[in-house]
């Protein structure tokens, strides 16, 4: 079976990348930092896959990791909000066009890059409650000028930082026709956290599991960002899928369908009772799981077009996880990663 590099396996994605790989028979190489590579060498991965320090994917050295393998899968990248916006739009374009280049002057030219639904729109994410089919011909606007501005909230950044990383790398993909890249885009990604890999060290190592744990603290109203959602294992399956099923050139939309943040605190309070105390009360009601909340209200009818990811990696509608298990079982992790102190509900 072919051996495949994956960056950052540390974090939330690519963790279940390696899972997914490891689970199909591949052999797995993956980069991580060097502050985390003591946790990964003593985890029950260890002797599973082959480690390799990089601290900086946006200038390190890949030409170790890249000796013998047959594809990589791009999945590093800063997370929001952690780094100043000009650092973060370095960091996430420079990132991927190192890798990228490394990778084909090694010879290699199979590259699965994450990317985000997020490229579909503007970086404001208002397009998101429109009637509106997205798909993968969509494209949101953003200038680095717009980035580095000062102006925008971090998540606008992050965004924006993931709409001009992916446009280098088709540029790049299009003045190097040897190059076969393929991108997944999944929307907010939730899940619980991979079984066997350290987890999170800190809660702003969460990822969006942090946005579905906001509830958790009793703020109302919940953060008010889009419906739309995929669960992590699904992410994971769909870049492995497109490792050899993915088409040259395709940019592969993926989600598990939508649900809000009224539906999940219900849901939460039901079947993990133990929290319930602990969730938001919407001001003026009496009960804590009645809620009425401005994402309710702006659900709009808008979709995400999955058929290219069914048709080209068998990616079946059918086939996501539903928002309710993907909801619980992240909430139930909490309590594993010990990143929240809960308390019994009264």
């Amino acid at each position: 079976m072919s051996t495949v590099l994956v960056t950052g396996i540390s974090g939330f994605v690519g963790s279940y990348v390696v899972l997914e790989l490891l689970k199909q028979g591949y052999t797995v190489r993956g980069t991580v930092r060097l502050a985390r590579l003591p946790a990964f060498q003593a985890s029950a991965l260890a002797d599973k896959i082959t480690l390799v320090p990089i601290d900086d994917v946006a200038t390190g050295d890949f030409s170790e990791a890249l000796k013998g393998v047959d594809a990589v899968i791009h999945v590093a990248a800063p997370l929001a909000g952690k780094a100043a916006p000009g650092e973060a739009l370095q960091s996430a374009m420079e990132g991927t066009l190192n890798v990228l280049r490394q990778a084909v002057d090694a010879g290699i030219h199979k590259v699965v890059l994450t990317s985000s639904w997020g490229t579909t729109l503007d970086p404001s994410l208002e397009q998101s409650y429109e009637d509106k089919t997205f798909t993968s011909s969509d494209w949101g606007r953003a200038t680095p000028e717009e980035v580095v501005s000062g102006k925008n909230n971090p998540m606008w950044v992050y965004l924006a930082t993931k709409i001009l990383a992916e446009k280098a790398a088709w540029e790049f993909a299009d003045a190097h026709p040897e190059l076969n890249l393929c991108t997944i885009n999944p929307p907010f990604i939730y899940g619980p956290f991979a079984p066997g890999f350290p987890p999170p060290s800190n809660p702003q190592a969460l990822g969006t599991n942090g946005l579905l744990y906001v509830p958790l603290t009793g703020v109302y109203p919940p953060p008010g960002f889009p419906p739309f959602f995929c669960d992590v294992r699904d992410v994971a399956r769909a870049h492995v899928a497109a490792l050899a099923k993915g088409g040259r050139g395709k940019r592969y939309l993926v989600s598990g369908g939508k649900f809000t943040w009224a539906d999940a605190v219900a849901f939460i309070a039901r079947e993990v009772p133990e929290v319930a105390g602990r969730l938001p009360e919407a001001p003026g009601e009496g009960s804590k799981v009645k809620l009425q909340l401005v994402d309710q209200e702006r659900m709009g009818s808008g979709r995400i077009d999955v058929s290219e990811a069914e048709r080209d990696l068998g990616m079946g509608v059918g086939e996501y996880v539903k928002w309710e298990k993907t909801v619980v079982e992240t909430v139930r992790v909490a309590f594993d990663c010990r990143l929240f102190v809960f308390t019994q509900s009264s």
